[in-house]
């Protein structure tokens, strides 16, 4: 084996010259969620998946409308879904606009800016914040 040399074991990357450990590197992949708004319809979320796909560093897309699950009373068997409506407080919110949870995972050894990811929402129509719970 040579002096210079590099490993992998068990998802941890190690680089070694001259025997002497001079590197070490976890490239797991991150997932990156933001808060969308804007969004009509499931060929909004198709639009806004493409122009993420586009960024380098993105390995996946899931963007999903953000729903809800009103209190009715206590009554577990009627529990039924609702969209979440826009967000408060915006007087140029479209009210028949969705909002939408992006999870966006990214590549661990270059990950894009968040920047990045920002302006791609921006691009196909959109705007965008990190998701908060």
């Amino acid at each position: 084996m040579s002096k210079n040399a590099i490993y992998l074991l068990l998802g941890l990357s190690f680089i070694v010259v001259g025997g002497i450990v001079v590197a070490e590197v976890l490239a797991r992949p991150q997932d990156i969620v933001l808060r969308i708004e804007g969004m009509h319809c499931e060929g909004c979320v198709n639009n806004l998946e493409g122009y993420l796909r586009k960024v380098p560093g993105v390995q996946k897309v899931s963007v999903e409308f953000l729903t809800f699950t009103p209190p009715d009373g206590g009554d577990p068997g009627s529990a039924k879904t609702e969209p979440v409506p826009p967000a408060s407080g915006d007087p140029t919110a479209d009210p028949e606009t969705r909002p939408a949870k992006a999870v966006i995972t990214v590549d661990g050894w270059s990950p894009p800016k968040l920047e990045m990811l920002l302006k791609a929402v921006e691009t196909a129509g959109f705007t965008a914040r990190p998701f908060e719970n």
